[in-house]
């Protein structure tokens, strides 16, 4: 979906802020060369479409089928794990500031020991772990220490899956690894010239072997004579994503004069195009490969909204909704003490009953769920709407507003709920339009689209994900 030229500027301010110097060495497209790109997008995606599946309202395309991981992924249902900061590659293309010290951490919490990192999986409730780094071979005991206690714990209810690139992946490591539990591994080939040496020792150990690469426009060639191959060695997906440009990463990426675009962050325009290239490829010369597209903007839209309502679902309270975009809707009315009582005899009457609504200590206002709007008056008592956003923050920053979510030892992650539109009274109309899009379950009602109204427009980002890939500036 295309952006305001308001939200434009507030994207393009917001980049340059974060990249500071650099900003202005980076080689941004004008408007015709942005508008000339996005139509040959549109070309190849109007050529795929009827071969592919197109997932996350249009931001993720596939042909065959996803690997586990990616299905949890998708589902908002997985926790990163970095084992380490260190890397024994020199890929031009790695965004990545190398810690040696830095220690497995996920979410931004260090995990120095797995009973800790299981109870925090426990508290999410997670069904899948990506373990990463660094090269989390370069550190294999502690690996196999993280994957060897998820897999005891968990059993078959947690699947695991790992990223490598492959130098280190050794008969002996491999075999290591398979016996601990892990379930899939995947290997970055282009950090190694594009080798599959180790790929083929790994499809020989394990059921699921899956490359993921970011795709660098210049070796499309390259990738497209590989495709067969993998197949064959029994690679079970080739995931492609898109590079994306840090300031650690920059100067390389400038000196092959690649075109940068606004965003998330900062991606560049000729690998997204290669990579629905070798997409497109993969179709028409009928290889079974299963290829996966991974864009920029899923990463940046779907992963956000699916780590905010993980914590939304851990503050969140029963008679509040949580909405495919991760905030926490909260719906109530207020008057006096004798119509709030008559307003929840009504309710429950029509199958409405606790947790589902609740009273406040002064019995003058009524929270409800979503579910039970028209079993209100809301004709006599106009609606308050409000959505919070849940976010982690420290214990120097705690508040009143901040919920204490303890796991394992003596730990705890911190969660604020922030308000971020609160709309006080509801109109007639309002009401009326929020019932046709919104009122339908904390997940369902009619998407963005045809006839939104001003309503819909102010609410859609809180509600909704929004679709499509994104507009090239």
């Amino acid at each position: 979906m295309s952006q305001t030229d308001a939200q434009r500027r507030e994207i393009v301010e917001r980049t340059r802020r974060s990249y500071r110097d650099c900003y202005r060495l980076l080689r941004f497209p004008s408007p015709a060369v942005s508008h000339s790109a996005q139509q040959h997008r549109a070309a190849i995606l109007a050529e795929i479409s009827a071969r592919t599946e197109s997932l996350c309202a249009g931001t993720k395309f596939v042909s065959g089928a996803l690997s586990t991981g990616c299905r949890l992924c998708v589902e908002g249902a997985w926790s990163c794990l970095f084992v380490n900061g260190t890397c024994n590659a020199s890929c031009f293309f790695c965004p990545k500031t190398h810690d040696p010290l830095a220690p497995p951490s996920a979410d931004g919490l260090a995990f120095r020991n797995a009973p800790d990192y299981l109870a925090y999986l426990r508290t999410l409730g997670a069904r899948g772990v990506g373990i990463s780094g660094g090269e989390p071979l370069l550190r294999l005991d502690t690996t196999l220490e993280f994957v060897t206690a998820i897999k005891r714990e968990f059993a078959g209810s947690i699947h695991v899956w790992l990223y490598t690139n492959g130098l280190s992946a050794t008969a002996a490591n491999l075999r290591k690894l398979n016996n601990a539990g892990l379930d899939e591994i995947r290997f970055n080939i282009a950090s190694d010239r594009y080798s599959t040496a180790a790929v083929r020792q790994a499809a020989e150990i394990f059921e699921t072997v899956v490359v993921e690469i970011p795709v660098i426009p210049e070796d499309i060639h390259e990738l497209k004579r590989l495709l067969p191959g993998l197949a064959d060695i029994g690679v079970r997906c080739l995931n492609l994503h898109q590079m994306w440009c840090s300031t650690r990463n920059a100067a390389e990426l400038m000196r092959r004069k690649y075109t940068f675009l606004h965003g998330s962050r900062v991606t560049v325009l000729e690998s997204e195009l290669a990579a629905l290239e070798v997409l497109e490829h993969a179709l028409a010369n009928c290889i079974e490969l299963p290829v996966h597209y991974c864009s920029a903007t899923y990463k940046h839209r779907f992963q956000t909204a699916a780590a905010f309502r993980r914590d939304a679902r851990l503050v969140a309270r029963d008679h509040e909704d949580i909405t495919e975009a991760g905030l926490i809707r909260q719906l109530s009315i207020s008057g006096s003490r004798t119509e709030m009582t008559e307003q929840r005899r009504r309710i429950e009457l029509a199958g409405g009953a606790p947790p589902n609504l609740r009273a406040d200590v002064t019995g003058t206002r009524l929270w409800f769920k979503t579910f039970l709007w028209d079993s209100v008056d809301l004709e006599s008592f106009a609606p308050r709407l409000r959505y919070d956003l849940a976010h982690r923050t420290t214990a120097e920053q705690a508040s009143e507003s901040v919920s204490e979510i303890p796991f394992g030892d003596n730990r705890s992650l911190l969660l604020r709920r922030s308000p971020v539109k609160i709309i006080p009274a509801m109109s007639l109309s309002q009401q009326r339009e929020f019932r046709r899009r919104f009122a339908n379950g904390s997940l369902g009602g009619a998407r963005r689209g045809a006839q939104a109204s001003e309503l819909s427009t102010q609410l859609d980002e809180y509600e909704w994900i929004d679709t499509g890939l994104s507009s090239y500036f």
